[in-house]
């Protein structure tokens, strides 16, 4: 008998459910942003060519900035 109380007294609870949707969609969309930003700000410091007294700027990017690049491509 206390079976049958339990399953009469259950009610769906659609809320979680629209939250976990909704909150999916803003984090694929905000690492979509992140991604894309990543991506323009790579090919901005790779196109910049000056040199810094003995070495270049495109050097200092590939070691620093590259590194970064490539582990957040993986």
């Amino acid at each position: 008998m206390n079976n049958m109380n339990l399953i009469k007294n259950k009610r769906a609870n659609y809320t979680s459910v629209f939250t976990f949707i909704i909150m999916a969609f803003v984090i694929t969309v905000f690492f979509g942003i992140m991604y894309y930003g990543f991506t323009q700000l790579n090919t901005v410091l790779t196109t910049v060519e000056f040199d810094i007294g003995d070495t270049n700027f495109t050097e200092i990017v590939s070691k620093t900035w590259g590194e970064v690049y490539d582990a957040y491509a993986q």
